[in-house]
């Protein structure tokens, strides 16, 4: 299997268990990243607010809170978007992790369900 279809999974097994370990909490996968988009498209998503750097998932935590988690496999750094997002989210007090394993998730889980 190539990277993408790699992390790709990863965020699918990741969004199965938080739904799985927090029924009552809405996730989602944000799409924000390049791809084999023709051009109009790239441009369209762009105008629409489509945004490079936003973390794969956020989590709706209730009572107005939002966390977020960027899924990153074999060591995979962030881009200089992601960094400025995360920088963006301490900034703000928004909670940012950055997971390779589903326990990595689960703990990343349990910290924003803790604050």
């Amino acid at each position: 299997m190539n990277r993408r279809k790699d992390e790709a999974l990863f965020q699918i097994n990741a969004v199965a268990k938080i739904r799985e370990w927090y029924p009552k909490l809405l996730v989602f996968h944000i799409p924000n990243q390049k791809g084999t988009r023709n051009v109009v498209d790239m441009v369209l998503l762009k105008k629409m607010g489509v945004t490079q750097g936003i973390a794969d998932l956020e989590v709706m935590l209730g009572k107005g809170k939002s966390g977020y988690i960027e899924c990153k496999i074999d060591d995979e750094d962030q881009t200089e978007e992601q960094v400025a997002f995360e920088l963006y989210c301490e900034q703000n007090g928004y909670p940012y992790f950055l997971c390779a394993t589903l326990k990595e998730v689960k703990q990343a889980m349990d910290q924003m369900l803790d604050s």
